[in-house]
């Protein structure tokens, strides 16, 4: 199943392309396999030997999940900040790869996931992660850098008897260089407009640009990307559909019928092989759901031929939005190019909304600081927002992410500029289809508007499913540098494990991550220890905490008192901006959305002072371990958050702040005010709750 071959020539790659050098970044190599294995062997279940392919290299035959290749021996990772190794995968297959480190003491770290894809790879490891603190048995303890004993690449999923060839083991430190995009091969024919088309990126030239994607129909397992050279019927790329398990997978657009009639559907397809021989057309209305059961039209299976042909029909339309699919039901890989949706005897008027001229807004990210047009800036906001304008009235948010499909559309950043919110461009299905490249493109339509906040490269890169390396989205940062300097780039991470925030924290100005769970109260935990790992970088790049409000069906009602806990236990933990996912559950769940707005109210009143510096020598201490808390520095004194991060009643609490005078803070939003002796004062902790105060002028030296 031979998604995409030739990587390299989608920019995704190191080797063979083009480095520029970066100032004081350097290697140092662990193993070349020049001559032999060097030390390294194959373990669980692989084998392994010395081959003369690539100039010299360790091969690796993999066996069951869990196979894997390692090197013994002490070695010395001090002040090195990656482990790196090039990998020429010859199977039609990718590979996740996991790397393990073992201290002399028998300590150990995990960093997971990184996915090989057929052809040329170069994978990293950070190693920052490697000297931070790593629970283990009850115990907090840190690997010993200059003393790792063991370091083991295990793989994490089923390709048995796919051959991997490693070569060029290293490890780097200081800023990466910049690795040039090269250019990519092509169909031999100019990618076409249509004239009156619906279809947005109907080319597929800016990879899954304003396409939505899901693989697990009908117990199916489906993956998305691109196709380039033959496997583009025109211009350089294509929609690329890769069957992992026969079931249904499509990707899907929505589309809005300006009136009724008739409607002509067109689309180029083709399979890489024979097996990759059926497909089908779905149209449902555009909120989610089964889309069998909403279906408008649903088609019988087409047959697809391993040479490019294009598929026509037509349909009767009624004005509004409506969700179009394009549906793979068989095996090995399909192909789609060149898709049009137009209305037939209707002339669709082009250019008739006049745009307003704005002011480009500036960001500018210092630090862990950010500000918006010389103004300090903490934002507050929401996924799924379809109209900011209304969605947003009696609430406190200052951020809108609407549906990827449209993010950088005049209509969009129109609306948000009238609300008076900023937002941000979603790239994610660019960098899911590993077209990065592109990114210029998205820079010209967006950096010029009022309410453009930043570049939203990708959602979840580090999910195994949709991967997407941190070279591609440096890459991708660089890029967009180069195109506008005045808008940062942002990436979220799952988080779910510590190695994660670790891995992408150089690959955008803003790092956001997202272990939430509203069923799950040890998650503001996690929360705070995402936090922790991701403030040792904190003062080059603000975090941004993204929280579960609710999705789909999938979220039952839980405790009101899990929104604020959440919220300000990320705050405490160091989280520069609050994001939920997402808004059209909240409507659904009204006393939910009445105490959501009620929190985000709590925050514009304090989003001043959240922007503050957090001083080292007076953040709070408490006797329970369960209530957290941060301060941060106001124009008159300062501004304490205390919460307590369980769903336990946890009673009175002590709360201490160093080099305070015995004096009195003010509660806010419903908060006594607190007395201080010897710089400490009392107060009882419901489950969840929290308690915030402003202190004026408290210093000892005032």
């Amino acid at each position: 199943m031979k998604l995409i071959n030739n990587l390299l020539s989608l920019g995704m790659l190191s080797v063979g392309i083009l480095a520029l050098p970066a100032a004081d970044y350097e290697e140092k190599t662990l193993a070349s396999f020049d001559s032999g294995a060097e030390g390294w062997t194959a373990v669980s279940g692989a084998s392994g030997e010395h081959s003369k392919k690539h100039g010299g290299s360790f091969k690796i035959t993999l066996g069951k999940q869990g196979s894997a290749f390692q090197k013994v021996g002490k070695m010395d990772f001090t002040g090195w900040d990656k482990l790196k190794m090039d990998v020429h995968n010859a199977s039609d297959k990718s590979v996740l790869l996991t790397l393990k480190g073992t201290d002399v003491k028998d300590q150990h770290y995990t960093c997971w996931y990184f996915r090989v894809f057929p052809g040329e790879n170069t994978i990293e490891y950070n190693l920052r992660g490697f000297s931070t603190k790593v629970p283990k048995k009850g115990e907090v303890k840190s690997l010993d850098l200059s003393n790792i004993k063991i370091i083991n690449v295990r793989n994490e999923n089923k390709v048995e008897g796919s051959v991997l060839y490693f070569d060029n083991v290293r490890l780097s430190r200081g800023p990466e260089p910049f690795i040039k995009p090269k250019q990519a091969a092509t169909s031999g024919k100019p990618a076409t407009e249509i004239p009156g088309n619906l279809v947005t990126n109907a080319n597929f030239e800016l990879g899954l640009q304003n396409w939505g994607t899901w693989g697990k129909w009908d117990g199916g397992l489906y993956n998305f990307n691109s196709g380039a050279g033959k496997d583009a019927y025109n211009g350089q790329f294509s929609g690329a559909i890769e069957c992992e398990r026969v079931g249904r997978g499509g990707m899907n657009q929505i589309i809005k019928l300006p009136k009724a009639g008739k409607y002509s559907v067109s689309f180029a397809v083709k399979g890489s092989t024979a097996k990759a021989n059926s497909m089908r057309i779905l149209i449902t209305p555009a909120e989610k759901g089964k889309p069998e059961l909403d279906a408008l039209k649903l088609t019988k299976n087409f047959e697809v031929s391993t040479k490019w042909t294009t598929k026509s029909f037509e349909w009767d339309g009624l004005p509004g939005q409506m969700r179009f699919y394009l549906m793979h039901t068989s095996d090995d890989n399909i192909y789609f190019d060149n898709v049009s949706f137009v209305p037939q005897g209707q002339k669709i008027a082009a250019g008739t909304t006049k745009k307003v001229k704005e002011k480009p807004s500036k960001v500018v990210v210092k630090g862990d600081r950010t500000t918006v047009n010389g103004k300090q800036f903490f934002p507050i906001g929401i996924y799924g927002v379809e109209d900011p304008t209304v969605d947003f009235k009696g609430t406190g948010m200052n951020f809108a992410i609407g549906n990827a499909v449209g993010s950088t559309s005049d209509e969009w950043m129109t609306k948000c500029r009238e609300a008076g919110v900023m937002t941000i461009a979603n790239m994610t299905g660019m960098l899911r289809a590993h077209l990065g490249s592109q990114s210029a493109s998205v820079a010209e339509a967006v950096k010029d508007r009022a309410a453009f906040f930043g570049y939203y490269l990708c959602d979840e890169p580090d999910h195994s499913r949709w991967y997407v390396s941190p070279g591609e989205l440096r890459q991708s940062t660089e890029i967009l540098k180069r195109a506008d300097s005045n808008h940062p780039s942002i990436v979220l991470v799952m988080g779910w494990d510590r190695s994660m925030v670790f891995q992408y924290s150089d690959c955008a100005s803003i790092l956001a991550c997202d272990p939430y769970s509203v069923e799950d109260m040890d998650k503001p935990v996690r929360i705070a220890r995402c936090m922790e790992d991701a403030s040792k970088d904190k003062r080059h790049q603000p975090i941004w905490s993204v929280l579960q409000l609710g999705w789909d069906n999938t979220t039952s009602d839980y405790p009101l008192e899990v929104l604020q806990c959440q919220a300000y236990a990320s705050i405490a933990c160091g989280a520069d901006a609050l994001l939920w996912f997402e808004l059209q559950w909240a409507k659904r769940h009204p006393q939910h959305w009445e105490a959501f707005k009620k929190l985000t109210l709590e925050l514009k009143d304090i989003h001043d002072e959240l922007c503050g510096d957090e001083p080292a020598q007076m953040q709070p201490q408490f006797s329970d371990p369960r209530v957290i808390g941060i301060t941060k520095q106001t124009k008159d004194g300062l501004l304490l958050i205390t919460v307590n991060k369980t769903l336990e009643d946890v009673g009175e609490v002590t709360v201490t702040i160093p080099g305070l005078k015995k004096k009195s803070a003010t509660g806010l939003f419903g908060s006594k005010n607190a007395s201080f002796s010897n710089n400490a004062f009392k107060v009882t902790f419901n489950k969840g709750g929290r308690h915030i105060y402003r202190i004026k002028l408290l210093l000892q030296n005032d």
